[in-house]
């Protein structure tokens, strides 16, 4: 009997998913495309997309024959770069071509959605392409790693899209990290933004806030907390060190109204030390008796706390 089929992983992006043919157009159109052949999009338009499946080919295709790409993780595009993108293509032509899938007698795009706005603003009637079959979720997978890899999308985006693939495909963040070859703790950081109140997202979406300040603000429980923090490192500009150290006071608080004071360097090293040893935020809280205090290690599912576990008792650990 045949060894069962490994379950496909796509960490080697979207290359891997589309077995190699984003290399082959990027190679086939490293000049600007100018061909004008178009797709037949008659009754014969299904047999032309698929043989462009199967060889990998590069075909232009009219630009109101693609529909959009309904798992597109990028909510918002960014006007300066894609102007500069106008501006490249007005000059050289469109060099990498979109993906495409059929769409009963048209195309749905599956990856290039900067690409095709461009077009659409500089009037271009047809585009290159290359058209694929893929499912639903290929096309929402294909796209996130397009845009992971190129960083294209901010960091609320990219929560919003892991958080659409966990709920549409009722998967656990442990299998969208290993379906799209990123860190499991990267995924859990990412789905816990979504839990911040929308003032500190949109301070995000703006870029006002980084990904490490919105880690440390999710720290605190209280949204009104968290909202005056965000504000606190957009109007003063703090680092995200001295977020860490003031999220550390108010939870130390009981109240969480006590005049916050900044942790020490050496305290904040050991800190970063431990959190990158075992790939989760640690906390270490000094308490007002020299030489104690005490240790928080946090963890965002089940499965997380076995992994720190693991981590921390190694073979030591009982089996529980």
């Amino acid at each position: 009997m045949g060894k069962e089929k490994p379950k496909p992983r796509l960490g080697r992006g979207l290359a891997s998913l589309l077995s190699g043919v984003t290399e082959a157009a990027a190679a086939e159109v490293s000049e600007p495309v100018m061909s004008k052949e178009t797709v037949d999009l008659s009754a014969h338009s299904q047999a032309a997309a698929s043989e462009g499946q199967s060889q990998g080919l590069t075909r232009m295709i009219p630009v109101d024959r693609i529909g959009p790409n309904p798992y597109q993780p990028r909510l918002t595009i960014d006007p300066q770069t894609l102007g500069e993108l106008i501006e490249s293509i007005r000059q050289h032509g469109i060099v990498q071509p979109v993906i495409v899938r059929p769409h009963g007698m048209n195309f749905e795009l599956v990856a290039g959605q900067r690409r095709l706005e461009a077009a659409r603003q500089l009037g271009l009637s047809e585009v290159p392409a290359i058209v694929r079959e893929a499912t639903d979720q290929q096309v929402l997978e294909i796209s996130l790693i397009e845009n992971i890899q190129r960083e294209d999308l901010n960091c609320v985006d990219r929560a919003t899209a892991y958080k659409t693939y966990q709920e549409t495909f009722v998967i656990s963040s442990e299998e969208i990290a290993e379906r799209l070859g990123q860190d499991r703790t990267t995924v859990t950081n990412y789905l816990r933004l979504l839990t911040l109140p929308d003032e500190v997202l949109k301070f995000l979406r703006a870029d006002e806030l980084t990904m490490g300040h919105a880690r440390a603000i999710a720290g605190l429980s209280n949204p009104q907390q968290q909202i005056v923090l965000a504000k606190k490192v957009v109007e003063a500009g703090l680092s995200v060190r001295q977020i860490e150290a003031l999220v550390s006071r108010l939870k130390a608080s009981p109240s969480g109204t006590s005049k916050v004071v900044a942790k020490s360097p050496n305290i904040v090293d050991l800190e970063q030390q431990m959190t990158r040893s075992i790939s989760t935020k640690v906390q270490i809280l000094p308490s007002r008796k020299k030489g104690s205090g005490k240790v928080v290690i946090e963890y965002y599912s089940l499965d997380d706390f076995d992994r720190i576990l693991d981590r921390i008792c190694g073979m030591d650990r009982e089996n529980l």
